[in-house]
């Protein structure tokens, strides 16, 4: 049986793991469950997120980091 895709094609699943992925990421307007929380209590979601869930991004590839240049000397 195949799972109900949502609007953007995603399984329920894939779809809490990016809304989850948009909290941890604070963007808040993109966020299913952030977009229905009052804005006061916005970081309070994010904390829980991030202890339910741990803080790394599930679904979203995080940016590499940026190297730094070092001078010659």
């Amino acid at each position: 049986m195949v799972p109900q895709c949502d609007d953007l094609g995603l399984c329920p699943d894939c779809a809490a793991k990016l809304d989850r992925d948009m909290i941890r990421d604070r963007d808040w307007e993109r966020s299913w469950t952030a977009w229905q929380t009052p804005a006061d209590q916005r970081e309070a979601l994010r904390t829980h997120v991030v202890a339910r869930y741990g803080a790394r991004y599930e679904l979203i590839v995080p940016p590499a980091p940026r190297r730094r240049r070092h001078k010659e000397s």
